[in-house]
């Protein structure tokens, strides 16, 4: 029998978010499903087999349904309890409780809060990165690691028409013999809902004097929040020892200052709003990925990567952008930096790109 004993390398992995990470569920919450305490600033999410164990106990049902059904997008728990005179503070219905972080009340309809992107949770309700999120993004900072040190390599893959799964193929292999079978990454340890913080997005445009707050609310696993995985590595099929912690981590902290270089025009410009991605974040944790939705469009591509120069794939990037945006002017505007806005959150009265995180990796 074949000896299997050194056949797996295994390490340990912490995940440290620097700014809250969005990895969604696919669920949006409307008002019907949570209920703001602005007081406490906190979000009590609905627990459905509760409710209706409430509404049925007050014979209370079709009432509820036909509030639904006439209201729509509209509805309110807060206001059908209070229709009801029920205080809702009295009542155990909630499935979890969500920190609001620096969301306030605001009569301004872009600011006020509707409908909440929640976070992905397993079967049991527990939130938790999956793995498919961090293998992902190793892989895409391979990609662009393999890209930077063979420039002439893959310069043919640069044209109007980039086929990113040829470039994949021809770097990690076909599908029947891809290189990245032989490594595995855990989904993390599920973690608790307080550990969980609820974030409205902001779009910051280059032209502009301030990011604009968009309508749109996120469930982020916090800040400062680690989480545990674990990453194997088959040996056998690890060819030509393709993978090593040393070239992976290489390959995450080079794509995070691509990004940065690509963001240049953003650092100069805005430095007055918080911090950009940067090579020091904090004084012990260095930024090496950025990870999740919402973290924009330099963390999932490889286009400045691929490009002969950074002018030229800004030339690339506005006519791509202006033929898929028609409305946004991309041609026109952006001139420094492709696309030409950034993908922000408050965070305690400074604006931060979100899904800055830290990986470390340690032997078993």
């Amino acid at each position: 029998m074949k000896e299997i004993k050194n056949q797996y390398s295994k390490y340990k992995l912490t995940l440290t978010p620097l700014t809250p990470i969005f990895i969604g569920s696919g669920e949006t919450l409307n008002k019907t499903k949570y209920y703001y305490d602005s007081l406490k600033g906190i979000i009590n999410v609905v627990d459905e087999k509760k409710l209706i164990n409430f509404l049925s106990r007050y014979n209370l049902i079709d009432n509820f349904s036909e509030y639904l059904l006439n209201k729509g997008n509209w509805g309110n728990l807060p206001n059908w309890f209070g229709e009801k005179r029920i205080n809702i503070n009295t009542v155990n219905i909630w499935k979890y409780q969500l920190k609001t972080g620096t969301l306030k009340d605001n009569k301004d309809p872009k600011k006020q809060l509707n409908e909440i992107k929640t976070f992905i949770k397993g079967a049991n309700g527990l939130p938790y990165i999956p793995s498919s999120s961090l293998k992902g993004a190793i892989r895409t900072a391979l990609l662009a690691y393999e890209i930077l040190n063979n420039k002439s390599k893959y310069s043919t893959f640069f044209n109007r028409d980039i086929k990113i799964e040829k470039i994949e193929e021809e770097v990690f292999g076909t599908i029947s013999n891809n290189i990245f079978r032989a490594l595995r990454i855990s989904d993390s340890k599920e973690f608790g809902g307080e550990n969980l913080i609820l974030v409205q997005r902001y779009d910051y445009s280059i032209h502009k004097k301030a990011p604009k707050p968009m309508p749109m609310f996120l469930e982020c696993l916090n800040a400062f929040k680690p989480v545990e995985m674990s990453l194997i590595i088959d040996e056998e099929q690890n060819k030509n020892k393709y993978f090593t912690m040393e070239k992976i981590e290489k390959a995450l902290k080079l794509f995070v200052e691509v990004q940065a270089q690509a963001m240049e025009a953003f650092r100069k410009n805005i430095s007055e709003f918080g911090y950009m991605i940067d090579d020091e974040y904090d004084e012990k944790l260095d930024c090496n990925m950025c990870l999740g939705g919402a973290s924009g469009f330099w963390s999932k591509s490889i286009v400045y990567a691929l490009a002969p120069d950074k002018q030229t794939a800004l030339n690339a990037l506005r006519e791509f952008f202006d033929k898929k945006f028609k409305n946004h002017q991309h041609l026109l505007l952006d001139k420094q930096v492709s696309p030409h806005a950034l993908k922000m959150i408050n965070d305690n009265g400074e604006y931060v790109p979100i899904g800055l995180c830290n990986l470390k990796i340690e032997n078993k």
